[in-house]
């Protein structure tokens, strides 16, 4: 049987993903993307401390990224930020498919299904 406090925050991360999903409307004031970064954030302390050491490496791959991937700590701290690559009247553009530099299904819901997965495994 899984554990409740772990399917206790996997149901809260899909919450925060559909939230953050929001982000990059233009509606989103600066204080509802703190608000959402402050949810995440307390999320994943808590989702650090239930899950074994095993797996905390990969959670935190999918929070941190690295010095070439851009990942979920870099789409929170500044889901609004334009792409300096993009070019709206190029949109067959390979470099940079998306107006923002962190965009969310690339930046935010890919890592957050990782870690969604990470949790399913470390409660069986």
């Amino acid at each position: 049987m899984a554990n409740p406090a772990i399917q206790s925050l996997i149901a809260e991360l899909d919450s925060i993903t559909e939230s953050a999903a929001k982000l990059q409307n233009d509606a989103t004031t600066d204080a509802e993307a703190a608000t959402i970064a402050d949810s995440y954030y307390d999320w994943y302390g808590r989702a650090l401390s239930l899950l074994p050491d095993q797996f905390h490496p990969r959670s935190r791959d999918a929070f941190e990224g690295g010095t070439f991937t851009m990942k979920i700590e870099a789409f929170l701290a500044n889901p609004k930020a334009p792409s300096p690559l993009f070019d709206a009247s190029k949109p067959d553009n390979l470099i940079a498919s998306s107006p923002f530099q962190h965009d969310f299904q690339k930046h935010f819901r890919t890592h957050a299904r990782t870690q969604r997965q990470i949790l399913i495994e470390a409660s069986h």
